[in-house]
């Protein structure tokens, strides 16, 4: 007799739970939402309306037809947040509300030691999916504690007053609960478990395709190789901490124009270059793709010669394929700013500390970006940040990339022109090709008037000195950027003390000090001394412009 009444207590455990983290995540999310969501709800559905429409449109069924209905209902009324569930109120939380995804991204279950607001809802939704899943086992009481426990933290962190929390783990069940949650519990069985058969299937094509990419040889894939002068210590240094496995990635850093590409694509020839060592170098253009998916998928087209289209899910085909290598890969991830900037960071971070970790460390990266940041601590990194040139090597590549041999016999002005290009690659670049159109005087002039006018290859603005800093200008929240426009007026460097106090004279929100990193970090500003910044003249100039 008691082990039938055991039997029946520990099936009301799981009933138990599901309807705390049910009714209680449902409240809090639906609360978090509200906070999020200023001014209105509708307000922020409207200006989002073309990223849910993309997720709509997305093969996975991220966002359905039936929560696109509730989204934006055809009557045209506002949207009711009492008709969202776990899942809808999850997807909007991290896809509108410009929350901060947490150190494993929004689809991985965060560590108990993560507290902070966004790793709680993540924690919500996982463990409804946990308990979904299994409702049909029975959970001792021991288990039951334990599992309280976890989800009443989450809960409680989120808002949801304690002894509401008691009262949804000790309240009886009675027979409408459970009909309520079974209800719960199928609804969630009707759209996970068609995602999961699929899930299921397209990992035995992956396995079948990685089998047959294995059998083949993998070949370097690098754009052609360019003369890059004044950066052999860069490049060298780079090159050691990836032969010597110091670093399983290096991170290539450097303010607009300085020439971040090309030291990538100098260190991937050498790389690939090497007898003593069997590796296949692959060059990857990350440029403008946000989406962990794009990313991956733009990772996948140099190892794969017979994929297409594109496996749906690039990620765990990636994964698969890293267990797959017997040699070394480096992989030279060039431009990768967007993925770092939006919340598929952490997935991003993710997918290359596992890609290492499943080759058994045989896979390294050299990742170009404007912006310094942290991997995940398991995964060593080398950063290597690009500074303008010396005045020396500033003249030689100005010289080098002057083709015509008449023109550059007649050059006497060489060193006003590397000043006024302020030594930045790009611009030397743009320079000497305009140098068989114009005089030495004529650039002189101009470059002195308006440089950022002058600094460009061609009408389109496609290549340009501006273009390169409006990039990263854009990246900044409006703080940042007023406090970059407001910074441009000191003429040359500027203290510490003296940077706070105007960009607290402005009225920026943001801590003062933790702004003038940033702008560091993104190479727009540099740090030449100790408790001292200055900005490079052509960044000035476009913020005196913008």
């Amino acid at each position: 007799m008691n082990s039938v009444l055991d039997s029946s207590e520990e099936k009301t455990n799981g009933t138990k739970l599901l309807r705390l983290v049910i009714d209680g995540g449902t409240t809090v999310l639906r609360e978090y939402l509200k906070k999020s969501t200023c001014p209105t709800l509708q307000d922020v559905l409207l200006k989002h309306k073309g990223r849910l429409a993309y997720l709509k449109s997305l093969k996975k069924n991220i966002l359905t037809d039936d929560q696109w209905k509730k989204l934006f209902p055809s009557s045209g009324v506002p949207p009711n947040p009492l008709t969202f569930d776990i899942s809808l109120l999850h997807l909007l939380l991290r896809e509108v509300c410009g929350l901060t995804a947490p150190a494993k991204g929004w689809h991985e279950m965060p560590p108990d030691t993560e507290l902070s607001k966004e790793a709680h809802i993540v924690r919500i939704k996982f463990l409804r999916n946990e308990l979904c899943h299994g409702i049909s086992t029975s959970i001792p009481n021991d288990k039951f504690q334990e599992k309280l426990q976890t989800i009443a933290q989450s809960l409680v962190a989120l808002g949801l007053d304690q002894k509401e929390v008691d009262r949804l783990a000790t309240e009886p069940i009675d027979h409408d609960t459970e009909r309520r949650v079974s209800e719960e519990v199928e609804k969630w069985k009707m759209e996970f478990e068609p995602r999961l058969n699929k899930l299921e299937n397209d990992i035995s094509a992956i396995q079948a395709s990685i089998s047959g990419q294995a059998t083949s040889s993998l070949s370097n894939c690098l754009p052609d190789k360019n003369n890059v002068v004044g950066r052999s210590e860069e490049v060298e240094k780079i090159i050691v901490a990836i032969r010597t496995e110091r670093a399983a990635a290096a991170l290539v850093t450097g303010g607009p124009g300085f020439g971040k590409t090309a030291v990538a694509i100098e260190v991937g020839h050498e790389l690939a270059s090497n007898e003593n060592e069997e590796r296949t170098v692959l060059f990857c253009s990350l440029r403008s793709k946000a989406a962990i998916a794009e990313v991956a998928t733009s990772m996948i087209l140099p190892c794969s010669t017979n994929l297409s289209p594109p496996p749906e899910h690039p990620q765990h085909w990636l994964r698969n394929w890293s267990k797959q290598q017997q040699k070394k890969v480096s992989f030279i991830l060039d431009n990768a700013d967007d993925v770092l900037e939006s919340d598929d960071r952490a997935a991003f971070v993710s997918i290359l500390k596992d890609m290492r970790t499943l080759s058994n460390g045989k896979i390294s990266f050299v990742i170009t970006s404007r912006r310094v940041f942290q991997l995940d601590l398991n995964l060593r990194m080398e950063c290597v940040r690009l500074r303008t040139l010396s005045r020396e090597h500033a003249q030689e590549l100005l010289m080098s990339k002057v083709l015509d041999p008449d023109v550059k016999q007649g050059l006497s002005k060489t060193d006003k022109l590397v000043q006024l290009c302020g030594r930045v690659p790009l611009a030397l670049c743009i320079i000497s090709s305009l140098l068989s159109d114009y005089s030495e005087d004529q650039l002189i002039e101009r470059l002195e008037e308006k440089p950022l006018d002058v600094l460009k290859e061609d009408e389109s603005d496609e290549n340009s000195v501006e273009k390169a800093i409006h990039t990263s200008f854009n990246f900044l929240n409006e703080d940042k950027q007023k406090a970059l426009v407001i910074l441009s007026v000191f003429p040359g460097s500027f203290s510490n003390v003296a940077a706070q106090a105007v960009i607290k004279e402005v009225g920026c929100q943001d801590d003062p000090g933790l702004i003038l990193r940033s702008l560091k970090d993104r190479s727009l500003i540099e740090k030449p001394a100790q408790y001292r910044y200055q900005i490079h003249p052509f960044i000035q100039k476009f913020a005196k412009k913008d």
